[in-house]
């Protein structure tokens, strides 16, 4: 039994033990999840010594859940290497899954050096389908800039988060945020269609990287953007002041210290500021 008041193991589907075990060479398949008041396929709050590897999520369809579609996140305590922390696993491989309405992310990921394919995640954070936690980032001033994202590559301790991933000939469809938000080096993104990202928000794009610090110490670097398609990037403004009135999207936005990366073979068509942003970053 879980209940609706268990923030520890409030998924569909948990892949592993809270506070205890994680797991290995598990697959997960041909699962439907509809209507669930939190997480479709989730890890639980915690892990303990590792987090999960060799796990297969493919071909599971995740319909209208109140908060994540698919969840890899969890913190690894007394850690068997030393290093306590935020975590998602490793040689995972995500694919096949459609995700068709999450009102927080669509796939929310600490994850490294692990496949995510031909998935597609839509209508993900929209104004219409909010419940009373709205896009899950607190009712009293809580950071908000990232709840939203279609797939959010989240970064923690770089040796083990947020490296090596290649998300490639997924599609993404009316995206609240960002359609990926990329926060972690030596990720590949290729091959993928994003429509309608932006589409509750403002200031965001398609695809989004975002270092930290400066060039020299960020952790966003190494990336390869190649032959995606993105159309019709909103940035929705709705609710701001006069000032900030006109819609604000970019198809390909470099941000904040995102250092050396490719942008290759791309088509980005009708973005409602910039096609590509590169905003004290560098790259080609």
């Amino acid at each position: 039994v879980i209940l609706n008041d268990d923030p520890d193991n409030a998924g569909a589907v948990i892949l592993g033990r809270h506070l205890w075990e994680h797991i290995s060479y598990v697959i997960v398949e041909n699962f439907e999840v509809r209507n669930w008041f939190s997480n479709g396929i989730a890890t639980p709050v915690n892990w303990e010594t590792d987090d999960n590897h060799h796990v297969i999520l493919r071909n599971n369809w995740i319909k209208d859940v109140e908060a994540v579609g698919i969840k890899l996140a969890a913190w690894v305590w007394n850690a068997d290497n030393g290093v306590d922390g935020w975590r998602g696993g490793h040689d995972l491989t995500v694919s096949g899954n459609v995700i068709d309405g999450a009102n927080y992310f669509g796939i929310h990921t600490y994850s490294y050096d692990s496949l995510y394919e031909n998935n597609v995640v839509k209508n993900i954070g929209l104004i219409e389908n909010l419940g009373k936690a709205g896009l899950g980032c607190g009712y009293s001033g809580s950071n908000c800039t990232e709840n939203g994202d279609g797939i959010r590559v989240k970064l923690d301790k770089v040796a083990y988060s947020a490296y090596g991933n290649t998300l490639r000939g997924n599609r993404l469809e009316r995206i609240g945020y960002c359609g990926f938000d990329i926060f972690g080096p030596d990720n590949v993104l290729e091959q993928n269609v994003i429509r309608e990202a932006c589409y509750t928000k403002g200031d965001c794009g398609a695809v989004r990287t975002f270092g930290r610090d400066s060039l020299a110490a960020t952790d966003v670097h190494d990336l390869t953007i190649q032959h995606n398609i993105i159309l019709d990037t909103i940035g929705n403004t709705d609710g701001d002041s006069e000032a900030f009135k006109p819609l604000f999207g970019m198809g390909l936005y470099i941000d904040n210290y995102s250092k050396n990366v490719d942008v290759i073979g791309n088509t980005t068509i009708n973005s409602t500021v910039d096609g590509i942003l590169f905003q004290r970053s560098t790259g080609n």
